[in-house]
Protein backbone atom coordinates (compact mmCIF):
# COMPACT_ATOMS: atom_id res chain seq x y z
CA UNK A 1 0.00 0.00 0.00
CA UNK A 2 1.51 3.68 -0.61
CA UNK A 3 2.52 5.89 1.36
CA UNK A 4 1.05 9.49 2.03
CA UNK A 5 4.52 11.00 0.83
CA UNK A 6 4.41 8.66 -2.51
CA UNK A 7 0.56 9.46 -2.95
CA UNK A 8 1.98 13.54 -2.62
CA UNK A 9 3.75 13.63 -5.98
CA UNK A 10 0.81 12.75 -8.33
CA UNK A 11 -1.86 13.99 -6.15
CA UNK A 12 0.30 17.70 -6.97
CA UNK A 13 0.72 16.76 -10.54
CA UNK A 14 -3.06 15.93 -11.18
CA UNK A 15 -4.41 18.91 -9.16
CA UNK A 16 -1.73 21.32 -11.38
CA UNK A 17 -2.82 19.77 -14.41
CA UNK A 18 -6.67 20.35 -13.59
CA UNK A 19 -5.76 24.17 -12.68
CA UNK A 20 -3.59 24.76 -15.99
CA UNK A 21 -7.03 23.21 -18.01
CA UNK A 22 -9.66 25.26 -16.37
CA UNK A 23 -7.59 28.45 -16.13
CA UNK A 24 -8.39 28.78 -19.88
CA UNK A 25 -11.93 28.20 -20.13
CA UNK A 26 -12.68 30.08 -17.35
CA UNK A 27 -11.23 32.91 -19.35
CA UNK A 28 -12.61 32.54 -22.57
CA UNK A 29 -16.18 33.70 -21.14
CA UNK A 30 -16.71 37.49 -22.02
CA UNK A 31 -17.17 40.25 -19.89
CA UNK A 32 -18.11 42.97 -22.45
CA UNK A 33 -21.24 44.80 -22.31
CA UNK A 34 -22.36 45.12 -26.60
CA UNK A 35 -22.03 42.80 -28.85
CA UNK A 36 -22.76 42.32 -32.17
CA UNK A 37 -23.88 39.50 -34.45
CA UNK A 38 -26.17 37.49 -37.27
CA UNK A 39 -28.52 34.71 -36.56
CA UNK A 40 -30.20 32.71 -39.52
CA UNK A 41 -33.63 31.26 -38.03
CA UNK A 42 -36.36 29.39 -39.56
CA UNK A 43 -40.54 29.11 -37.76
CA UNK A 44 -43.25 28.71 -39.22
CA UNK A 45 -46.10 31.00 -38.93
CA UNK A 46 -49.82 29.14 -37.78
CA UNK A 47 -53.22 31.44 -38.69
CA UNK A 48 -52.26 33.34 -41.58
CA UNK A 49 -55.70 32.27 -43.02
CA UNK A 50 -53.74 29.55 -44.82
CA UNK A 51 -51.49 32.60 -47.26
CA UNK A 52 -48.17 32.18 -45.53
CA UNK A 53 -46.50 28.29 -44.50
CA UNK A 54 -43.07 29.78 -43.29
CA UNK A 55 -40.31 32.24 -42.95
CA UNK A 56 -36.34 31.95 -43.40
CA UNK A 57 -34.98 35.80 -41.57
CA UNK A 58 -31.30 36.62 -41.78
CA UNK A 59 -30.93 39.08 -38.26
CA UNK A 60 -28.41 41.63 -37.42
CA UNK A 61 -28.60 41.64 -33.56
CA UNK A 62 -26.92 44.07 -30.85
CA UNK A 63 -27.12 43.52 -27.29
CA UNK A 64 -26.41 45.35 -23.82
CA UNK A 65 -25.28 44.09 -21.40
CA UNK A 66 -27.33 46.00 -17.72
CA UNK A 67 -26.70 44.15 -14.90
CA UNK A 68 -27.06 41.21 -12.73
CA UNK A 69 -27.60 38.50 -15.24
CA UNK A 70 -29.99 41.31 -17.57
CA UNK A 71 -29.79 42.06 -21.26
CA UNK A 72 -31.38 44.05 -23.49
CA UNK A 73 -31.54 43.36 -26.92
CA UNK A 74 -32.71 44.20 -30.33
CA UNK A 75 -32.55 42.71 -33.49
CA UNK A 76 -34.01 43.35 -37.32
CA UNK A 77 -34.56 41.11 -40.00
CA UNK A 78 -34.64 40.44 -43.52
CA UNK A 79 -36.87 37.52 -44.50
CA UNK A 80 -38.03 35.39 -47.17
CA UNK A 81 -41.73 33.76 -46.78
CA UNK A 82 -43.15 30.98 -48.78
CA UNK A 83 -46.58 31.93 -49.46
CA UNK A 84 -49.47 29.83 -50.95
CA UNK A 85 -51.67 31.65 -54.08
CA UNK A 86 -54.69 30.11 -55.05
CA UNK A 87 -55.72 30.97 -58.51
CA UNK A 88 -59.24 28.86 -58.84
CA UNK A 89 -58.79 25.74 -57.31
CA UNK A 90 -55.57 25.22 -58.49
CA UNK A 91 -52.44 26.40 -55.75
CA UNK A 92 -49.52 27.94 -56.68
CA UNK A 93 -47.04 28.66 -53.83
CA UNK A 94 -44.31 31.26 -54.01
CA UNK A 95 -41.57 32.73 -52.13
CA UNK A 96 -42.21 36.75 -50.68
CA UNK A 97 -39.74 38.96 -49.49
CA UNK A 98 -40.52 40.94 -46.19
CA UNK A 99 -39.02 41.28 -42.37
CA UNK A 100 -39.28 42.07 -39.06
CA UNK A 101 -37.44 42.33 -36.06
CA UNK A 102 -37.66 42.14 -31.92
CA UNK A 103 -36.87 43.91 -29.13
CA UNK A 104 -36.60 42.76 -25.15
CA UNK A 105 -34.90 41.66 -22.62
CA UNK A 106 -32.62 38.48 -21.66
CA UNK A 107 -32.04 36.80 -18.70
CA UNK A 108 -28.65 34.95 -18.40
CA UNK A 109 -28.97 31.84 -15.51
CA UNK A 110 -25.29 31.23 -15.85
CA UNK A 111 -22.35 34.26 -17.07
CA UNK A 112 -19.90 31.45 -17.70
CA UNK A 113 -18.43 29.92 -21.24
CA UNK A 114 -21.84 28.06 -21.52
CA UNK A 115 -24.52 31.05 -21.22
CA UNK A 116 -28.19 29.75 -20.82
CA UNK A 117 -30.83 32.32 -21.07
CA UNK A 118 -34.66 33.44 -21.32
CA UNK A 119 -36.74 36.09 -22.67
CA UNK A 120 -39.26 38.08 -23.26
CA UNK A 121 -39.64 40.51 -26.26
CA UNK A 122 -41.87 42.47 -28.32
CA UNK A 123 -41.79 41.02 -32.05
CA UNK A 124 -43.21 42.66 -35.72
CA UNK A 125 -43.26 40.75 -38.75
CA UNK A 126 -44.28 42.12 -42.21
CA UNK A 127 -45.19 40.04 -45.71
CA UNK A 128 -44.58 41.40 -48.84
CA UNK A 129 -47.07 41.33 -51.63
CA UNK A 130 -46.83 38.01 -53.72
CA UNK A 131 -45.81 38.89 -57.03
CA UNK A 132 -49.27 36.69 -58.36
CA UNK A 133 -51.39 39.31 -57.11
CA UNK A 134 -53.89 36.99 -56.81
CA UNK A 135 -56.64 36.61 -54.15
CA UNK A 136 -57.83 32.76 -52.76
CA UNK A 137 -61.87 31.61 -52.89
CA UNK A 138 -62.48 33.52 -49.53
CA UNK A 139 -61.63 37.01 -50.84
CA UNK A 140 -58.10 37.17 -48.67
CA UNK A 141 -56.80 40.10 -49.91
CA UNK A 142 -52.99 39.77 -51.29
CA UNK A 143 -51.94 43.10 -49.95
CA UNK A 144 -48.80 43.67 -47.65
CA UNK A 145 -49.52 42.58 -44.04
CA UNK A 146 -47.95 43.44 -40.50
CA UNK A 147 -48.24 41.62 -37.62
CA UNK A 148 -47.12 42.52 -34.12
CA UNK A 149 -47.08 41.18 -30.44
CA UNK A 150 -45.63 39.79 -27.39
CA UNK A 151 -43.31 36.30 -27.82
CA UNK A 152 -40.52 34.53 -25.81
CA UNK A 153 -37.77 32.26 -26.10
CA UNK A 154 -35.11 29.98 -24.57
CA UNK A 155 -31.60 29.69 -25.66
CA UNK A 156 -27.67 29.12 -25.01
CA UNK A 157 -24.55 30.82 -25.95
CA UNK A 158 -21.64 29.03 -26.26
CA UNK A 159 -18.05 31.29 -26.27
CA UNK A 160 -15.68 29.59 -28.50
CA UNK A 161 -13.09 32.44 -27.43
CA UNK A 162 -12.36 35.18 -25.61
CA UNK A 163 -15.24 37.57 -27.85
CA UNK A 164 -16.98 35.56 -29.81
CA UNK A 165 -20.09 33.06 -28.99
CA UNK A 166 -22.18 30.48 -30.97
CA UNK A 167 -25.39 30.03 -30.14
CA UNK A 168 -29.03 27.96 -30.59
CA UNK A 169 -32.34 29.50 -29.34
CA UNK A 170 -35.93 28.52 -29.68
CA UNK A 171 -38.91 31.40 -29.73
CA UNK A 172 -42.67 31.45 -29.70
CA UNK A 173 -44.79 34.54 -31.15
CA UNK A 174 -48.33 35.31 -30.50
CA UNK A 175 -49.42 37.89 -33.43
CA UNK A 176 -52.51 40.47 -31.65
CA UNK A 177 -54.55 41.48 -34.30
CA UNK A 178 -57.75 43.59 -33.80
CA UNK A 179 -59.75 42.09 -36.98
CA UNK A 180 -59.05 38.69 -37.07
CA UNK A 181 -58.12 35.86 -34.96
CA UNK A 182 -54.51 35.76 -33.34
CA UNK A 183 -51.43 34.28 -35.36
CA UNK A 184 -48.52 33.10 -33.61
CA UNK A 185 -45.35 31.50 -34.65
CA UNK A 186 -42.16 29.06 -33.50
CA UNK A 187 -39.38 28.52 -34.50
CA UNK A 188 -35.93 28.49 -34.18
CA UNK A 189 -31.93 29.44 -35.43
CA UNK A 190 -28.69 30.15 -34.74
CA UNK A 191 -26.38 32.39 -34.52
CA UNK A 192 -22.59 34.35 -33.96
CA UNK A 193 -21.69 37.08 -31.92
CA UNK A 194 -18.83 39.40 -31.19
CA UNK A 195 -18.51 41.31 -27.80
CA UNK A 196 -16.77 44.22 -27.20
Amino acid sequence: MPTMKQLRSPVLAATLISALVATPAAANASFANRSLGLSFSAFKLVGDDGLVDFGLPLALEGSFYVENGFVLFLNVAAAIFYQKQFVGAANQGGFVWGGGGQVGARYLFLEENVRPYAELHLAVLGIGKAAGGAEDNMAVTNAPKVFAGPGAAVGVDYFAGDSVSIGVRGFFDLYITLIAAPRYSFGGGLNVATYF
